[in-house]
C-alpha cells in the first residue's frame, strides 16, 4: 500500500505561512508522525512525501529545497521512498488540512 504524507505542518511543524516562497527554515520534527511512518514502513508500506517547497514552478529553488529536505529526512532517520511536489491519488493522504497528523497517529 502507498501512503502520501505532507512535509510542512505534518512531518515537521509549520514555520512559514502556507503558500509562501520556501526558505531554508524547517520546523521541529513531529515525532509522533515519524513514529507512525516508521511503523508503516516496517510493515511494507511505500511512503511518499509531498511538499509545495519543490513545485517545479520555483525553478532552481525547488532543486535546492529538495536537497535540503532529503538531507533533513536522512539526518533524522525519517523513512521515505520519494518526494513529490503535489498530492495525487493514493490509498492514504495525511496532511495538516484533511487528515490531521494528531488524529492519524491515534489510529
Amino acid at each position: 500500500m502507498e501512503i502520501l504524507i505532507d512535509f510542512d505542518g505534518t512531518i515537521v511543524k509549520q514555520v512559514t505561512p502556507p503558500n509562501t516562497k520556501p526558505t531554508k527554515a524547517i520546523g521541529d520534527v513531529n515525532w509522533d508522525v515519524v513514529k507512525k511512518m516508521r511503523l508503516l514502513k516496517a510493515q511494507g508500506y511505500i511512503v511518499y512525501i509531498f511538499t509545495g517547497r519543490i513545485d517545479l514552478s520555483l525553478g532552481l529553488l525547488a532543486f535546492h529545497q529538495a536537497t535540503l529536505i532529503r538531507k533533513f529526512l536522512n539526518k533524522h532517520d525519517i523513512p521515505f521512498d520519494d518526494l513529490y511536489p503535489k498530492p495525487w491519488r493514493v490509498s492514504v493522504i495525511v496532511d495538516d488540512i484533511v487528515v490531521k497528523p494528531e488524529d492519524w497517529v491515534k489510529e
